[in-house]
């Protein structure tokens, strides 16, 4: 709740910032209540998961996409959380653009995911274009890699010890499946 009320603050404050600085004060101040309003619903996202699972579809706002192999991309700051159902074994990528840990594991996440594409959804995501998705996950190092259960188990994998190479990547899968 803190955390809340602080973001809303802090982005009320930019926005007040950006009226004092800009001479458009009217575009400033839609500009700014759009930034609370995408925060606010966010927020509201993770306050309530079991929103989520109804509102997947509505949510979306084009920014997810399926690859060839099986693996969504995703900027949609809404919908994956922690403690969010799935309805099946459901791994997570958290990486960066300018992680190079991250983009060792690429090619291992991609092959395993075209391995297991039936009976396994895979997910990446970039902290860094969706910011309360991985403080919702507690990441704080990349990669990082969540697997969740249907069953509502969650493990973390953090850095590339445990999960590469392939066959230990799988392994893993394979254990949780």
């Amino acid at each position: 709740m803190k955390k809340t009320l602080f973001r809303a603050m802090a982005v009320a404050a930019v926005a007040m910032l950006t009226l004092s600085c800009s001479g458009n004060k009217a575009a400033d101040a839609a500009e700014g209540q759009e930034a609370a309003q995408e925060l606010a619903e966010g927020e509201e996202a993770i306050a309530n998961p079991e929103a989520n699972a109804a509102a997947v579809d509505e949510m979306t706002d084009g920014r997810e996409s399926v690859s060839e192999d099986g693996i969504t991309t995703t900027e949609n700051d809404k919908f994956y959380r922690v403690d969010m159902k799935v309805d099946k074994l459901t791994i997570i990528d958290f990486n960066a653009t300018w992680c190079v840990p991250c983009r060792k594991f690429e090619p291992v996440f991609h092959q395993a995911a075209a391995m297991y594409k039936d009976k396994v959804k895979f997910v990446s995501i970039d902290i860094d274009k969706s910011p309360l998705t991985a403080e919702s996950f507690g990441i704080q190092a990349v990669p990082t890699i969540v697997f969740i259960s249907p069953k509502g188990g969650v493990k973390q994998y953090v850095g590339l010890e445990d999960i590469t190479p392939l066959d230990k990547f799988t392994e893993l899968i394979e254990q949780s499946l």
